[in-house]
């Protein structure tokens, strides 16, 4: 399931839930095909990894919050934008084209996480 990050609070939780377990953070732009094309392929995700959390900022309605995901984390601002999160880092970043459920999984497969 995707939650829908509105503020900065939500993305503090966020990303101190990642202390418990890694959290996909997408960055979603409401205007841009390319955005609505790797929407698809998150929710195709979420939906075969359903124990993981989503997390989505729309950018348009939500910029503080992107925003501060990027200082946060050192990383330049983009849409469409899959960031997982682990340990309050990223672990793994995708953007534009390469927002897709394969590697998403394969970056989920090399995370070092116990059974």
């Amino acid at each position: 399931m995707v939650s829908e990050m509105t503020s900065v609070a939500d993305w503090n939780a966020a990303r101190e839930a990642s202390f418990e377990y890694p959290v996909l953070v997408y960055k979603h732009s409401a205007t841009c095909p390319t955005s609505a094309w790797a929407q698809r392929n998150i929710d195709t995700w979420s939906d075969d990894h359903a124990d993981w959390p989503v997390y989505r900022v729309t950018v348009q309605s939500s910029r503080p919050v992107s925003n501060q995901i990027a200082e946060d984390l050192s990383l330049r601002h983009e849409t469409p934008q899959a960031i997982i999160v682990h340990n309050g880092k990223v672990v793994q970043h995708l953007n534009h084209n390469r927002v897709s459920p394969d590697r998403l999984s394969d970056a989920l497969h090399k995370l070092d996480l116990p059974a």
